[in-house]
């Protein structure tokens, strides 16, 4: 049966947008469900109605908001099922007593929210907070088991070498990992509900007051908070490294200081720097002066909040469980050997099909105009390797860097990659003119789709500053010369005219975007006219050997010094 694929926007997309959607509502509930019966336990104890009245409407939305977030939650369950089945029937299996553990809680979660709700009056304050604290234990919990699975996926742990259900859940980061993600939860929570009071205490109205003591409650909590969480992720940074450092590259923390999800975390620490300065600035400032700091700190952690997620998933790829099933939805080598996941061998003699196996690539590479777009396309890879198919064997069995960044090791057997090398070595009816021998092909290939690294600090060209420009890898980092396969056509003949265009679509467009159409992975090039203007002979020595740190990742310029003329007049053009 063919893979279901969404139009437009992507199975992975689609996914992202849900959990995203869902998570949002989730740290809402769990920190919502603890304010309300901590509010209402304040309100008691001040004697203020105030603090009821928040407890009271807050419990009201939580009871709504359960719903919605169940079907969430079903609708991940669903896609998960209908879109990576495989994967799904692994996790499902494995974290099976977490997952049933994790819908009793939350069946609880939704019958005590409603009792809270619905008890105001018909119940001693006693009992009633009681109700509330049943909630905030039983929305707590169903935060530290998905939490669990979460950190599974990242960080198998002993799972690796005993399959024990145990040890799959209990991984070496879940304490500290489960601490990271309960904090945010209170944060969230607190500041939502300071922003949402910021503006009602701005508009004149009899309840104006009410909102300005619900202004400054949230925010004493969410801003004393705030500062507790770069302590909790740098403690859960330290986890990782020490649990996973040792491990095969790519492990979380090679991706997490040096690879794809690099850059998410600068960004996320850059958002919760500000945030915390800002914090600090309130807290001087006392409430009153110094609200609208936290105001803008707020917004810095809904945003690092996000960014924290996306890191999270950045640091186990290429895996979809790190080091135990590739994106493809295959076990790894590793886990095969220990026989997990070994899946129904070929008949001696029979013939195994490489376009078949091929499937199991398409999620990232497309060939002859089919298949994904993380990778390169690999259309043209017969001319790239012709006579050299063990060279391109050893490159699929085990990437070489910086591909391994991205790319997991094959993890068929020799006769199915034997038999996809073939499959991509063929030769098809009717191809275009195929490069010149003695081109310039680096066995390398750059996954188009990877977010280029950096580290704090670096030194980048102005060349990479463009706008919509990603970072780039580290001066020091250890990356092998690299060469997008852009399906190189022949060159022209002596005599022929050059034209920059032809020579930028061959050599350059995988990588660069200029005038809207081409690759991200490089800069935008459109204003190389601006940047360079009356400095031809400055862009050209740039194109013809990238200084660095742009040689990390550009390769010299291949073609003539006609074509690296023409292609240089053709950006530099108004």
């Amino acid at each position: 049966m063919d893979r279901v694929d969404f139009p437009f926007l992507g199975n992975t997309i689609i996914m992202a947008v849900v959990i995203l959607t869902h998570v949002f509502f989730a740290f809402f509930a769990v920190g919502g469900s603890v304010l309300a019966v901590f509010s209402e336990w304040w309100g008691g104890r001040k004697n203020d109605n105030d603090y009821h009245r928040l407890a009271r409407g807050l419990s009201k939305f939580l009871s709504d908001m359960m719903k919605i977030n169940g079907v969430l939650g079903v609708a991940i369950v669903v896609l998960t099922i209908g879109l990576w089945s495989k994967f799904g029937a692994f996790l499902y299996s494995t974290q099976f007593w977490p997952f049933l553990a994790e819908g009793a809680v939350f069946l609880l979660l939704m019958i005590f929210s409603v009792i809270y709700h619905n008890t105001w009056d018909t119940t001693s304050r006693a009992m009633h907070i009681f109700y509330g604290l049943l909630t905030g234990f039983f929305a707590i919990m169903a935060g530290v088991l998905i939490n669990g699975i979460w950190a599974f996926m990242m960080v198998p742990g002993k799972w690796m070498e005993t399959q024990s259900r145990w040890d799959a859940f209990f991984t070496p980061i879940l304490t500290e990992s489960t601490t990271h993600i309960i904090i945010p939860c209170f944060i969230n929570a607190a500041l939502i509900l300071f922003v949402w009071s910021y503006w009602k205490s701005r508009k004149p109205s009899e309840d104006q007051a009410y909102y300005a003591k619900v202004n400054k409650f949230t925010g004493v909590i969410g801003a004393s908070l705030l500062i507790l969480q770069p302590i909790s992720g740098i403690f859960f940074l330290l986890k990782v490294k020490s649990s996973t450092e040792e491990l095969p590259v790519p492990n979380p923390w090679a991706q997490l200081s040096g690879g794809a999800a690099q850059p998410f975390l600068w960004m996320m620490i850059g958002l919760a720097t500000v945030a915390v300065i800002l914090t600090i600035i309130y807290w001087v400032r006392k409430h009153d002066k110094g609200r609208v700091f936290l105001l803008f700190a707020s917004f810095c952690m809904f945003f690092a909040f996000f960014m924290g997620a996306y890191t999270r998933e950045k640091a186990r790829k290429p895996y979809l469980v790190w080091n135990v099933m590739s994106m493809d939805q295959t076990f790894t080598k590793t886990m095969k050997e220990k026989g997990v996941g070994d899946e129904p061998k070929s008949a001696v003699g029979a013939i195994i099909d490489g376009k078949q196996v091929f499937q199991g690539c398409k999620g990232c590479h497309v060939y002859k105009g089919e298949g994904g777009s993380i990778g390169p396309d690999l259309t043209n890879i017969a001319e790239k390797y012709a006579g050299n198919k063990t060279v391109l064997m050893d490159f699929i069995r085990t990437p070489p860097s910086p591909a391994n960044m991205v790319m997991t090791p094959f993890s068929g057997s020799e006769a199915e990659l034997e038999a996809v090398t073939d499959y991509l070595l063929q030769k098809g009816v009717g191809d275009e003119a195929k490069p010149a021998a003695g081109d310039a092909v680096d066995d390398v290939q750059k996954d188009v789709g990877d977010e280029a690294k950096t580290a704090a600090g670096d030194a980048v060209d102005d060349v990479q500053k463009d706008v919509g420009d990603e970072a780039k890898p580290a001066a020091g980092d250890a990356v092998d010369d690299v060469q997008k396969d852009v399906g190189d056509e022949a060159k022209p003949a002596a005599g022929d005219v050059v034209e920059g265009e032809h020579v930028f679509q061959l050599t350059c467009k995988g990588c660069h975007a200029y005038k809207g159409e081409g690759g991200s992975m490089g800069p935008e090039l459109t204003n190389m006219a601006q940047k360079y203007a009356g400095n031809k002979a400055e862009l050209m020595d740039f194109i013809r050997t990238p200084p660095s740190p742009a040689n990390k990742i550009m390769a010299p310029f291949s073609g003539s010094e006609a074509e690296l003329e023409a292609v240089t007049d053709y950006l530099l053009q108004n």
